[in-house]
């Protein structure tokens, strides 16, 4: 059954907020990038070097407007706005936090939280259980600006977002992954801690891929398992896997084999504890320099040379693999 607790209980309570977004917003923002601060509708935020600067309104311009960047002498949105009126019941929500309200008077309305542990549902107008809570938490595009401010999507290192007409719009890197500083770079610049598995890995209802090894698209050294699920039915969560170091995943001998025998456009330096490989886009004269498993710069060897994977230098030797070869 569902449990409640009436706001008139509360009176003398110790209240609190939790941040939603967890610690240090600006883990997900460029630097420069101004927010409203959570919560609060008289400071904002500044990012510099991934770390909040919070800035105060002060005197006439006590209100912060997210979208002018400016600090205005009324509130410029619903978001801080007194939700009481005419036709108000005794208790609105607050719209800054699931666990805040208003207790509305003649006067305006009077702020004041749930315990932490509760939310406030105004269509019980009390204080619920979070498990009872209709509230959908925290919204980014109350704080972060329209149109101009994209910032990290933490759990797809291929989206990002934006907030549009104060509405959260979710994008895509055609190529690459999304770095807060620079937006869509190559995905060896990002350092992604779960590869997002590409939508249609294991094909479609009426040709599933069903017990195979499939390459993941994301590395050189990565894989999906695509179960067999049945007639007609799709893999919806192949298992991941990843060849041991100095090996690259084979589509067509369906295991992992050594790296130069593997053709691979993606990061050829993940996976390798080498300073050197092979590349597969410019020929067997090229090669990459790397670093901590990630490509820093590309090499050619001198006219008539060959890079040697063994030896990891260039030779007179006639040197082809199969990584290289054009």
């Amino acid at each position: 059954m569902k449990v409640l607790i009436f706001l008139l209980a509360l009176i003398g309570a110790s209240y609190g907020q939790v941040e939603p977004y967890g610690s240090n917003i600006c883990r997900l923002f460029a630097d420069g990038v101004r927010l409203r601060n959570p919560g609060s509708c008289d400071s904002y935020i500044t990012c510099n070097d991934g770390v909040e600067e919070i800035t105060q309104c002060t005197g006439k311009n006590s209100f912060y407007n997210k979208d002018s960047k400016k600090c205005v002498s009324k509130a410029p949105d619903s978001y801080c706005k007194d939700p009481c009126n005419k036709k108000s019941p005794f208790w609105e929500a607050d719209p800054k936090s699931c666990n805040g309200y208003f207790k509305c008077t003649d006067h305006g309305g009077v702020q004041d939280y749930c315990p932490d542990d509760l939310d406030f549902d105004f269509k019980e107008q009390a204080c619920v259980y979070k498990s009872d809570s209709k509230c959908k938490g925290f919204n980014y595009c109350d704080i972060v600006p329209n149109n101009d401010v994209s910032f990290k999507n933490e759990k797809n290192c291929e989206k990002y977002y934006t907030c549009v007409k104060n509405k959260l719009k979710e994008s895509f890197c055609n190529k690459g992954y999304y770095d807060v500083q620079r937006g869509c770079v190559k995905k060896s610049e990002v350092d992604c801690p779960v590869h997002p598995i590409p939508n249609g890995i294991c094909g479609t209802a009426k040709r599933p891929v069903r017990d195979k090894f499939v390459d993941d698209e994301r590395t050189c050294s990565g894989y999906l398992y695509c179960h067999d699920r049945g007639d007609n039915v799709v893999d919806e969560k192949p298992t991941i896997g990843r060849c041991p170091e100095g090996r690259f995943f084979d589509t067509v001998e369906q295991g992992c084999i050594t790296a130069e025998n593997v053709k691979c456009d993606e990061d050829r330096c993940d996976n390798m504890n080498s300073p050197k490989v092979i590349s597969s886009e410019l020929g067997c004269q090229h090669y990459l320099i790397c670093k901590d498993g990630v490509m820093v710069a590309e090499e050619k060897c001198p006219e008539d040379m060959y890079f040697d994977v063994d030896t990891l230098e260039c030779t007179t030797d006639v040197k082809s693999y199969p990584a290289c070869s054009l």
